[in-house]
């Protein structure tokens, strides 16, 4: 804290905001209504200071003392026939010196909505310092911007990218698609960071919502975007075999939040976004969050669609397939949720999307309960598999769905 207001300083500024004592930490009404202003606080302050090495926010502080040569060019004593100085420089492609290395702040839930919605942020590294706005990332060895081939996952670029749309720098009629799958990198990072309270599960990205909804026109459900929700369902989790369910918290089961998992909108083969053709429609949904200390998200979804028992997908076998865990075969992949018991029951497929050679589908188990007026699921996981309208019988996915619906092969069903 010191660090800070002693950089705050030598930056010739007045103020500065830290939640450790602006926030009063200890009072969980106080949390509830400063917590919904730092979206405000962030996206109009000057830039925000990282104490990228620090453990934690009371241990080490942003100072580091450090091998200054290791970021400096060597003077080699040789001078050049005009006596100015001859210098020696690192090879920094070879090194991989000068871009930031990951740090514990990269590993923390909340501080990623610091680095999207800050217009600039000033991090302290162990070795050197490191700058972040909208137009490009820097450092001391890379002062005019870090090469990009040093963001081998896009990530960085992803986030200047959500922060040049959420700051307004770019012009209007932007391109809404490309802001929902920057949502989707969003939850990606997001969950894949450490959470201190299952509670904060959904409030620690508030402020991007809140922000990203005003660009959007658009309202967050538990997590997913009710525009595009059939889209942002299509989540599944990265190794089943440590995913659980919280706590302390829980959502919908259709949500990513109900899982403490790092989550994964990757496409089967080369599919995007844009190839996908919606199979099921979406009659209602609504989530509402209650007030208590374990904190629970109820919702609801109705949906409209072609239900399929999973075993009529052709034979599959339970374990590690390819990159994922899960049921696996040449065609069919079923990614679990969270790791599911030898004997999981009736499973049944409910097809939300397809591309020119895969299909989507939510694996869901059936819940106990009065199936009045519609019955009830709960979602177990994702299954994909490659196939076109001709596996179902059809020329195309138009006509299968109308063949279906005069058929009255079309279920509605609630989703819990």
């Amino acid at each position: 804290m010191l660090d800070a207001i002693h950089i705050t300083r030598r930056l010739g500024l007045r103020y500065i905001w830290i939640d450790a004592v602006c926030i009063i930490q200890d009072s969980a009404e106080d949390w509830i209504i400063e917590s919904s202003k730092m979206a405000h606080i962030y996206k109009n302050s000057l830039l925000t200071i990282a104490a990228a090495a620090a453990p934690s926010g009371d241990d080490g502080g942003c100072f580091r003392t450090r091998v200054r040569k290791q970021i400096r060019p060597i003077d080699s004593g040789l001078g050049f026939e005009d006596k100015s100085s001859r210098y020696i420089f690192a090879d920094r492609r070879a090194t991989g010196d000068g871009a930031r290395p990951a740090c514990p702040i990269d590993e923390r839930a909340w501080i990623l909505q610091e680095q999207i919605l800050s217009p600039r942020m000033l991090s302290y590294s162990h070795t050197e310092l490191f700058w972040d706005c909208i137009t490009h990332s820097a450092s001391e060895t890379f002062p005019d911007g870090i090469p990009g081939f040093y963001d081998s996952g896009m990530k960085t670029k992803d986030l200047r990218t959500l922060k040049a749309i959420l700051s307004q720098a770019q012009e209007e009629g932007r391109d809404k698609d490309e802001v929902y799958s920057l949502w989707r990198s969003v939850v990606e990072m997001y969950s894949s960071r450490k959470m201190t309270k299952e509670a904060d599960k959904l409030t620690a990205l508030l402020g991007v919502a809140q922000e990203v909804a005003s660009v959007l026109d658009d309202r967050l459900v538990a997590g997913l975007w009710h525009r595009v929700i059939w889209k942002d369902m299509l989540w599944s989790v990265r190794n089943p075999r440590t995913s659980y369910r919280p706590t302390d918290f829980s959502a919908p089961t259709w949500s990513w939040a109900s899982v403490n998992a790092e989550i994964s909108y990757e496409l089967r083969g080369y599919d995007s976004d844009a190839d996908l053709v919606k199979l099921v429609d979406i009659v209602s949904v609504e989530a509402t969050t209650t007030s208590s200390a374990s904190q629970t998200v109820l919702g609801e979804m109705v949906v409209s669609g072609a239900l399929f028992p999973l075993s009529s997908f052709g034979p599959h076998q339970r374990g590690p397939g390819s990159r994922l865990s899960g049921v696996n075969s040449s065609s069919t992949r079923f990614i679990e949720d969270v790791e599911l018991p030898e004997d999981p029951g009736k499973i049944v497929c409910l097809l939300v999307a397809a591309s020119s050679a895969v299909i989507y589908a939510l694996a869901l188990a059936p819940l106990d309960e009065l199936e009045e007026p519609y019955p009830s699921y709960e979602r177990i996981g994702l299954v994909t598999l490659k196939g076109s309208p001709k596996r179902f019988g059809g020329s195309s996915w138009p006509e299968l769905l109308r063949g279906w619906h005069e058929e009255e092969a079309i279920e509605t069903i609630v989703i819990d």
